[in-house]
This record gives structure tokens, sequence and C-alpha cells, in this order.
């Protein structure tokens, strides 16, 4: 618990529950009609665009799971460099699904939904993709004009509407961490970058599968309550460090703040990524104690 403590103390993003931070790598654009114009990259560089993305946490997962507007391009437009098709149909029909569910209440999304259900412009995405040499897992969303509808305000409140509606816990317990009354978290979010060791790549901090791990018959996360806004929190901070603050020592990754802004040369761990040999004679390196 005191770890947590500590991660939500470096906690700066504002990622809402139901949202995520994603490197999206692809736009695929349309005009206001829904006629396709085109795929370009995301962002300035190979990583891509950094967005607060929808997501349908662990629901994903499963065969017919897909997440709102951003997700994988073998979901969004059924691609697959080396066949051609990647034969994801359950999951791309919920990618539509939750398109034109949405369209009902912010009309100009029927322009996604129309460019990705035309099968001759679908072909075309896939074409230019395979001519940019894009990778099935790779991040895409849509670009409408010059609106992306992740950004947008009222995507949010929709999407952040349409999962307060659905869902089914209204009991209350006291949050593992903030020690406040709150309505626990049914699943948390997933850590990112851990898959070189032992991980699966998408991995829970904390979790409660297995029933030998539960007690008093409280099911998944319950076990330890947070409220959503918290685990979102602790969640994004360690995958932040993960991104920005991170070495390998003997193997096992390792992540490090400090309480307060340190300089690159005074920061003690970056010399154990990158060793240098001090000039002889030179002073020894500035220690700066992490928190």
């Amino acid at each position: 618990m005191c770890m947590l403590n500590r991660l939500l103390k470096t906690a700066t993003r504002t990622t809402k529950p139901g949202f995520r931070t994603k490197a999206v790598r692809w736009l695929i654009t349309c005009d206001e009609n829904g006629c396709y114009t085109g795929v370009i990259p995301a962002g300035t560089d190979d990583h891509g665009l950094i967005i607060a993305c929808p997501d349908a946490g662990t629901q994903a997962q499963s065969t017919n799971g897909a997440h709102f507007l951003c997700d994988k391009l073998e979901i969004v437009v059924l691609f697959d460099k080396d066949r051609g098709d990647s034969g994801k149909y359950e999951k791309n029909q919920t990618f539509f699904n939750f398109i034109l569910e949405a369209s009902s209440y912010i009309p100009y999304l029927r322009c996604a939904y129309a460019l990705l259900s035309d099968s001759t412009q679908l072909a075309n995405i896939r074409e230019d993709l395979k001519k940019l040499n894009a990778k099935n897992s790779e991040l895409a969303t849509i670009r409408i004009g010059s609106r992306i509808p992740i950004e947008e305000l009222e995507v949010v409140d929709w999407w952040s509407g349409r999962r307060l509606g659905q869902s089914t816990t209204s009991d209350h317990m006291r949050c593992f961490v903030t020690g406040d009354l709150v309505t626990p978290a049914e699943n948390h979010p997933k850590i990112s970058g851990l898959k070189k060791f032992g991980g699966r790549g998408q991995d829970a901090l904390i979790s409660f599968y297995a029933p030998s791990f539960t007690s008093f018959g409280l099911k998944e996360s319950n076990n330890a309550c947070m409220a959503e806004d918290t685990a979102t929190s602790y969640a994004e901070a360690l995958n932040q460090l993960i991104s920005d603050r991170s070495i390998e020592v003997g193997g096992a990754l390792c992540t490090y703040w400090f309480s307060h802004l340190v300089q690159h040369e005074e920061d003690c761990f970056s010399y154990l990524q990158n060793p240098e040999t001090p000039e002889p004679g030179a002073d020894s390196l500035p220690i700066t104690r992490p928190e």
C-alpha cells in the first residue's frame, strides 16, 4: 500500500476513468461525406501521437471485444500485412457497433461508419497501409476532415456516460489506498512494457483471478477495493514511469522517481543504464537520493 500511495503522489496526468493514454500510430482520414482521403502517420515520430483514448478494459480482450474509435489495425480495418485480411470479424463488428451507437448522439460519426463499412474503401485503406509498412498491431483512429473525434469533448462525454450507464455495482466499500467510501472498480487498468521481463504485454498489478486469493465472497478487485479514478491514476503513473524512468538491472525492470526536479547529470540511475568512465582524478559522480 505504501508503494501505491507513492505512485499516486507522482501521478500528473488527468486521464479519466474509461480512458487510457496510448500511442496512436495512424490516422485513417475521410471527408465529411465519409469518402476516403488517405492514411497518414500520427505524431512526429515512429512512436505516434499520445492521446487519452476510450478504453473498454478487459471486455476488449474477449473474442468479440474491441475499443471505441481507436484500436489495432487488424481490428479497425481487418489489416494483415501478410494475408491481406486479419479475419478478426467479430472484433471488427464490435468496433463498428460502438461507432454506430455513438452516431445516434454525435451525427458526424456516421462518416466514420460509412468509411469503414464500404468494402471498396476498406480495400484501398489496407493497400495504402501495406505501402506504408504498417504493422497489424499498431493503433489507428479516424480523422474526419480536420477533426479527430477521440479528442473531442462530446465524444469523451458520450463514452463516459455510456460506461456509467452500464455500471452494475452500487455497493460502497472503503478504498484500500485512500480510505474513502467509494464504488469499487471491478477491474484495474493494465500495465504495459513488461513482456520482455516475463509479463504478457498487458499485465495487472492488482489481481485476484484465482479463487484461492479471494476472501469473504468478494469478486476480483473488490478484494482490494479502489475507486476507478484511483486505479486509473496509479496505473497511468506506473506506465509513465516504465516509459520515461526505468532501467534494466540484473534482468529485472526497475522504475524510479525523485521527490524534486533533478538535472540529468545528478540522476545517479542514468549512469547505471549508460555508465561512463570518469577521467583520472575527476570528482566522483554526484548522488541524489531517490524518493
